[in-house]
């Protein structure tokens, strides 16, 4: 009996100083990913957590539209899991993630991460090889659209409206590079230079099937040529400014040294940045020159409903000139979009902002500042809609209201979205990013304004009164 109270004694000492093991849940998830998408693309998620006893951890994402995912595969604690996730529906989700161990024990979910998932506005893509750039884009009266290749490139192509190639035009030199939009024609011709980066190459004259119409030589760099009323091209090469008829003769040139691109207005006024100075034009006749304070002239002047010049300075100044070259106010803002005009005369561009970010401007006819919309990079371009809506691109393609609130935005975890050049009759807003042509569908026209995108147009005539 003794003996056996002495085991059970053993027994209960042992037990009772044997250490409780308890199984403790996974860390909480820390999650990342994107705030915003769109929807039928995938975009993923990654989270994060580890284990205390140093098990396998398997992970389980809340979608936030009542789908929750299964849980996956067990993996090494501290190995960051990633899911990729479509939406079919536009709308806000909050996005969760919890944690569990192989003996079943569950972290908390996470903190959730909003995410804004709007409609998918892509109709198509057009992609060059990877070593060629698209230089600019023009719509003629049919609807085709034009674009030659940067850098190194061979062709000059035309492309249905449904993104499919109508043809395609070698460059008279393997190594011609295409340096400036292509401008059309009423009559559907389409104009383009290419050549070296040297300077010396062609404008070319094409007809609407692709075959060559007629070439001018010249001898330095083109910038974006602009069409007159009469159907008299313009452009500047070798310091000097060119007059050709429409069958590619001479009509008449002058000497004005460099500077950007130039503008025609109502009654057939060249305005031309050289420089400091923008001069007004009739033919080869200065009526007026403008210097600005300092710098020198970085933007195409565009023009208002009544005729007023804008355009930007390296002195971080827009100008607004009466027609008579009298200086009408300027504000200061350092440019890096040419500026546009909405129907109501307000005054669109953006301009560098704090650390070099780029903020969007809408400014009255009077100089008075409207309202701003803040970026995180620059914009080079921006185009208005015939219902009021600003389009541009930082990487991703925004919509924005007259009032300077987002309407909608695409962005893609494939591929960036550029600037917006064009807004065809169908309201196909295209933009270019490097070797991509894409397409979106939008809500409206280009407008019916007086400067509503760069070189005016779809056509990139360049010429205020010429058609939308």
């Amino acid at each position: 009996m003794r003996y056996i109270i002495i085991c059970l004694f053993i027994f209960l000492i042992f037990f009772s100083c044997k250490k409780t093991i308890t199984n403790n849940p996974p860390t909480i998830p820390l999650l990342d990913g994107p705030s915003e998408g769109v929807t039928d693309v995938p975009f993923t998620f990654s989270a994060l957590s580890t284990d205390a006893e140093g098990e396998q951890i398997s992970y389980q994402f809340d979608w936030g539209d009542g789908e929750l995912s299964a849980w996956s595969e067990f993996l090494p604690s501290g190995t960051r899991i990633r899911q990729a996730k479509i939406w079919k529906e536009e709308g806000s989700y909050l996005i969760r993630v919890r944690a569990k161990d192989k003996q079943g024990a569950i972290s908390d979910w996470s903190e959730a991460i909003s995410v804004k998932i709007f409609k998918n506005r892509l109709k198509w893509r057009f992609k060059l090889e990877e070593n060629e750039e698209i230089s600019g884009v023009a719509i003629g009266p049919d609807g085709t659209i034009y674009f030659g290749e940067g850098t190194g490139g061979k062709y000059f192509y035309a492309l249905n409206p449904d993104g499919t190639l109508k043809w395609q035009y070698r460059y008279e030199h393997q190594d011609f590079t295409s340096g400036c939009n292509s401008l059309i024609g009423a009559d559907g011709t389409i104009y383009f230079w290419a050549g070296y980066w040297c300077g010396d190459g062609y404008l070319y004259a094409l007809n609407p099937d692709g075959t060559l119409k007629w070439k001018y030589e010249t001898y330095g760099y083109v910038l974006p040529p602009a069409l007159g009323s009469d159907g008299t091209i313009y452009f500047r090469s070798d310091d000097q400014l060119y007059a050709l008829n429409p069958d590619g003769t001479l009509k008449w040139k002058r000497f004005m040294r460099g500077g950007d691109a130039f503008s025609i207005g109502a009654d057939g006024t060249i305005y031309l940045p050289a420089g400091e100075t923008l001069y007004a034009l009739q033919d080869t006749i200065v009526k007026w020159a403008f210097k600005v304070d300092e710098g020198w002239i970085i933007t195409e002047p565009a023009i208002g409903p009544d005729g007023t010049i804008y355009f930007g300075s390296y002195a971080d100044h827009l100008y607004a000139l009466n027609p008579d070259g009298t200086l009408k106010w300027k504000i200061k803002k350092w440019l890096s979009s040419p500026p546009v005009v909405g129907k109501d005369g307000t005054v669109y561009f953006c301009a560098y902002g704090p650390d070099w970010k780029g903020v969007i401007y809408a400014i009255n006819p009077d100089g008075q500042e409207k309202w701003q919309y803040e970026l995180t990079e620059v914009v080079s371009s921006l185009a208005i809609s015939e219902d009021g809506l600003i389009y541009f691109g930082t990487g991703s393609l925004y919509a924005l209201n007259e009032n300077g609130s987002l309407v909608w935005k695409q962005i893609f975890p494939d591929i960036a979205t550029g600037g917006c050049t064009a807004i065809d009759r169908e309201g196909t807003i295209y933009t270019i990013y490097y070797n991509t042509l894409s397409a979106f569908a939008g809500s409206a026209p280009l407008a019916n304004s007086s400067w509503p995108k760069f070189r005016h147009d779809l056509r990139n005539t360049g010429n205020v009164v010429a058609k939308k």
